[in-house]
């Protein structure tokens, strides 16, 4: 039998490729055990595909309004016969809180009622920082009700006052 160059050749070709193919599978998974064991001993958040998978959602503000206070307080001469009409509505941050002030509502109401009764017009209608200071009042006074801090902001949406 004489030696055939062709089936030679074919061999050879095919043997190489196997070999290319091999050293490609090789630098592949090289590569991918390289990646997966940088991503187990670095910080996951320095990789930005890989922390957006392993993130928190990002906390949802839920705004509850309140039912209109009509609210006697002092006047300018120290009087109860000015009438405060107030809209608030309060903002939360934290889970479950909508359903938690919903159940709670007299608590709330009773902190916002117990704040501005104790107050007179002047210092009711008083600014700063073009607020007014008797949100971080209101605030405050609604979380020592609930115990913790529930409340993270407090929004008159409408005031009204009458001598």
């Amino acid at each position: 039998m004489a030696n055939n160059p062709t089936v030679a050749a074919d061999t050879k070709n095919k043997g190489s490729k196997s070999k290319i193919i091999i050293i490609s599978l090789a630098v592949v998974i090289l590569l991918l055990g390289g990646f997966v064991g940088y991503s187990l001993l670095s910080d996951s958040s320095e990789i930005p595909f890989i922390s957006k998978l392993t993130e928190e959602p990002e906390p949802v503000e839920v705004q509850v309004p309140l039912e209109e206070f009509l609210i006697n307080v002092s006047d300018e001469n120290g009087d109860d016969t000015a009438i405060v009409k107030l809209e608030v509505s309060v903002s939360s941050y934290e889970e479950g809180a909508e359903e938690l002030i919903n159940q709670e509502i007299a608590k709330v109401r009773d902190a916002v009622i117990h704040v501005v009764s104790n107050e007179s017009i002047d210092t009711l209608l008083k600014r700063e920082n073009g607020s007014f200071i008797i949100k971080n009042d209101l605030k405050n006074r609604i979380n020592k009700s609930f115990g913790e801090d529930i409340i993270d902001e407090v929004y008159i949406t409408n005031i009204l006052t009458q001598n």
